[in-house]
């Protein structure tokens, strides 16, 4: 675009000046974000209210207590939920009243040690956990959230929700309208059982879900007040320590300490229940007083510790900062249902570990705050879809932490026979290094707001990755235009980008527009020449061979690499201060005078051209054809979805041992397809790249067996998901070994899972405004087809633009008129190209299966070579830089020259003539 205007910051402001109004119904659709009602101002409460402030959506929070008191001793907030404090600022104030862990010591009631467990260092895992007293946390959340947003006494009396919006009802008799109830309100939430009490009467309740929550254990904790040092020398230590006592088999008690901040320490006795009875009646029968948390206490006051007894902690803690909390848990299965969402512990109460409950009720706002940005329109089904989306995000990790948590909970306070015969092999059989994998490996998922700038990462150890941004049109039509002296700028939605991606390959068709642009040797030095492309049955026979015409005919070897290499390299080739990220497109007007695009973060850029390289589910298209639909100028068949008929899973290994796998040192990337058999609708395919690695990609073909259709379907987008569908097909063999070996050498972070959608869509322009890449024509992979078809459509787009002379409106429609009638042929006939070579790759069917083996094996040669050597033509180059030369004997299309080029050529001829 050629100029840019910056609008005003655009915080998130309060729904009206009281609050909502009763009658303040919200529209059936609009372009505003949605207006979201937050029942609890518990600690998931309050993070989604910063979340939703910092994204600008409206919000309003209810607590039903008259004023917040929050009990509690010690919290932990581990690596998993630090990087989110940090985006939001609030990292530095939280390590100002924490502790980090340190070393955790369990012993038996008679203070012998039973073992020992070390942190993690810094420089691998990033943070160390953080250990406070949770009112600190609490407080500090509740004064970052403004005060007219947070309303206390309002307690829940029912709710009643439509296609309309929401509105809830107070025992104070009030009313509020909103477009979404997210239900924050803890274990016994309100939200939650008005919610299942309609869905039961609507026969819609899973019976799971009617039962009472687990109650395994129940504890009484507390703070003290600031103790001398001199008589307690760990509190100096600025890690905290934490001391498990854990009682013998008559005393089913285990009772922890831990040193935080203030010269204080925290504690905690537990009593599992069901052990001894005379324990649980003592604790049963007790109030939730303070009077009878002291008679409690004073029964177990001569309990021994490392520091003296508990007897001393209890003297140094104010009785009415003693708390008593049954130890309940449940995940449940439902957590939402037409505009209500429940989080944290209102949809999965979690027995306490390492902070677990705390610390995923705030992954769950992160999300969730994340899918209420992407609701664009609001609207109903929006809403319903990105509630969907949310689930699909949260449920399986949270069913790992669930189970996870029941493990953590017998570690540390089980008292029968299997739970201290678990904790005796876990704590002291159990090898430090694989303790230290499995560390490693629960601290990866570490999710952000993906509307605001990404954090630095911190650690040696990787990430499970968030979803990427896979634009590669608009940085090489960047490149080009800066090669044409055309301003312009380039806006993407994501705050940081993470390109992912196993393979990909680019064509002799491309590759002389990179040789003109000065990129080529770049590329191939990361890059490894095309070889010999193998097929194989299931049992390792080999179907066919197939090769690639010699460079001295071709002029260019394909270029086989992963595909994050590319992308880094477009990128770091486009002036910084002309990439704008976190710029997500929220509408653009067009007329005769320009073009003008609104931002969610109320910027505002105004140019004479709007190209839209934002991918297969591209915002620019998506707004484009509402507004020509509603004009009746949209094609029919631009309005129907795309085709999904593959579903991938691929990745990259680390490097490997090249004695192990030899084929890594051969100058070319050999690739091997092996094809499953009529029982297994799967297709997986190895390329050799450089660095001695392996990119791997298994697709299933949907539609052939419903059982991998299921498989493939039901698992989620997240790294934990993506696991279970390799564990099905780890034992399927390869030339190397089995998919197993590739996978143990693939980081989970760098495993992905796409579906292979396709449509060629009919509309690319209209005005101002054209869409190029996935954006326009979503092809099948092959050969690195929607790339190079990108990236030739960023050629062709840039030529178009430099003939524009003089600009203005009408010479704008028909340079883009242009640009679509050089390309649209072409990229038929390139779609249908891919659906035959997805076929050959892919297909299962018995007419593809018959068709793979008359293309394979039956088709001559030299008709093979033939159709190379067609298929290797098209090679644009920008008409406006001298061009590459050319390369290699096959002939090559001429190109339309460019009519400025030309005028200019005419017109100096003209004055030397004078």
């Amino acid at each position: 675009m050629s100029s840019a205007t910056a609008g005003d910051d655009n915080p998130a402001k309060p729904l009206s000046a009281n609050g909502f109004k009763g009658s303040d119904l919200p529209p059936l659709t609009t372009d505003d974000p949605p207006r979201v009602l937050i029942a609890g101002a518990g600690l998931a409460g309050l993070f989604l209210g910063i979340l939703l402030e910092k994204a600008g959506i409206p919000y309003e929070i209810f607590e039903r207590a008259a004023e917040i008191k929050p009990l509690g001793a010690i919290m932990c907030l581990s690596p998993n939920i630090l990087p989110a404090f940090e985006q939001l600022g609030l990292y530095d104030e939280l390590v100002s009243f924490s502790k980090p862990a340190g070393n955790a010591c369990f012993f038996t009631d008679k203070l012998k040690v039973i073992a020992k467990n070390e942190a993690m260092p810094l420089e691998v895992i990033g943070y160390y956990p953080m250990l406070f007293a949770r009112p600190e946390l609490y407080d500090m959340l509740f004064s970052k959230v403004p005060k007219e947003k947070i309303h206390m006494s309002k307690k829940i009396l029912s709710f009643q929700q439509n296609h309309e919006g929401v509105m809830l009802r107070f025992s104070d008799n009030t009313t509020i309208h909103g477009d979404i109830l997210v239900g924050a309100d803890g274990a016994h939430s309100a939200v939650r059982q008005h919610l299942y009490k309609t869905l039961d009467k609507q026969g819609l309740l899973p019976k799971v879900d009617s039962k009472s929550m687990n109650k395994g254990y129940i504890s009484l904790v507390g703070t003290t007040e600031s103790l001398d040092p001199s008589k307690y020398p760990c509190l100096t230590d600025p890690a905290c320590e934490i001391s498990f006592v854990i009682g013998d088999k008559n005393t089913p008690y285990t009772w922890v300490l831990f040193s935080i901040p203030g010269n204080r320490i925290c504690w905690n006795v537990v009593i599992q229940l069901g052990i001894e009875e005379i324990a649980d009646d003592q604790f049963k029968a007790s109030d939730w007083v303070p009077q009878q948390n002291k008679k409690l206490l004073d029964l177990i006051r001569h309990f021994k510790t490392p520091y003296g007894t508990l007897g001393d902690m209890f003297d140094a803690t104010p009785i009415e900062r003693v708390s008593k909390v049954y130890f309940e848990d449940k995940l449940f299965e439902t957590w939402h249902h037409g505009r209500t969402m429940l989080i944290g512990d209102a949809a999965h109460k979690m027995l306490p570990s390492t902070g677990a409950g705390a610390v995923n009720a705030m992954q769950d706002a992160v999300i969730l705050a994340n899918c209420l940005y992407d609701i664009k329109p609001t609207s109903y089904e929006n809403i319903k879809e990105a509630f969907k989306e949310y689930k699909d995000q949260r449920y399986d990790f949270i069913s790992q932490q669930y189970a996870q948590s029941h493990i953590a909970a017998k570690l540390q306070y089980g008292h029968n026979l299997s739970e201290r015969f678990l904790r005796h092999v876990l704590l002291n059989w159990l090898p430090k290094s694989t303790r230290n994998k499995q560390q490693i490996k629960a601290a990866e998922y570490r999710p952000q707001a993906n509307f605001l700038p990404q954090v630095p990462k911190r650690g040696t150890f990787g990430y499970t990755a968030q979803k990427p941004s896979k634009r590669l049109a608009g940085l090489f039509l960047g490149i080009l235009l800066e090669r044409a002296n055309i301003p312009y700028d380039i806006y993407e939605r994501a705050p940081e980008v993470k390109p992912l991606g196993a393979v990909m390959c680019l064509s002799p068709n491309i590759l002389a527009a990179f040789d003109q642009l000065g990129l080529l040797e770049q590329l191939k030095s990361f890059s490894k020449p095309g070889g010999f492309a193998h097929f194989f049955n299931d049992k390792l026979e080999v179907i066919a061979t197939n090769d690639a015409n010699p460079i001295e005919v071709a002029g260019y070897d394909f270029s086989l690499f992963s595909r994050p290499e590319l992308y880094n390299m477009l990128f770091s080739k486009t002036p910084s201060h002309k990439l704008h990220l976190g710029k997500k497109l929220l509408s653009f007007e067009q007329d005769q005078d320009g073009v003008k695009v609104q931002f969610d973060d109320g910027s505002i850029v105004e140019g004479d051209i709007l190209v839209g390289a934002d991918g297969a589910h591209s915002s620019v298209r998506q707004h484009l054809y509402k507004t020509l639909d509603k004009q009746g100028l949209l094609p029919k068949c631009d309005t129907e979805s795309m085709n999904k008929g593959y579903i991938s899973l691929l990745g990259t290994t680390d490097p490997l041992d090249p004695t192990k796998y030899p084929i890594l040192t051969a100058r070319h990337s050999e690739i091997s397809f092996i094809i499953g058999d009529k029982n297994t609708p799967y297709t997986w395919v190895l390329f050799t790249i450089p660095g001695n690695k392996i990119s791997w990609n298994v697709v299933i073909q949907l539609g052939v067996s419903s059982t991998a259709d299921d498989q493939a379907e039901s698992s989620d987008w997240i790294t934990q998901d993506n696991q279970k569908m390799l564990d099905e097909i780890r034992h399927f063999k390869t030339p190397y070994g089995t998919m197993g070996d590739l996978f143990d050498a693939t980081p989970t972070e760098r495993v992905s899972k796409v579906y292979f959608e396709d449509k060629l869509f009919q509309t690319w322009n209209h005005e101002r405004t054209v869409v190029i890449g996935d954006a326009a024509h979503k092809m099948l992979p092959s050969t690195g087809a929607g790339a190079v078809n990108a990236m030739q459509d960023a050629v062709i787009l840039a030529n178009c633009i430099y003939d524009i002379i003089p600009n203005n409106f009408d010479t704008v429609k028909e340079a883009l008129d242009e640009f679509k009638s050089q390309r649209f042929e072409f990229i038929k006939a390139q779609y249908a190209q891919t659906y035959i070579a997805a076929k050959i790759q892919y297909g299962h069917t018995l007419s593809e299966r018959i068709l793979r083996y008359f293309l394979l094996n039956w088709m001559p040669p030299s008709l093979k070579r033939m159709q190379q050597l067609k298929d290797s033509e098209y090679r644009p180059q920008a008409n406006f830089l001298p061009e590459a030369p050319k390369r290699g004997t096959a002939p090559v299309l001429p190109q339309k020259p460019s009519k400025r080029v030309h005028a200019e050529e005419v017109k100096r001829q003209n004055a030397n003539a004078l």
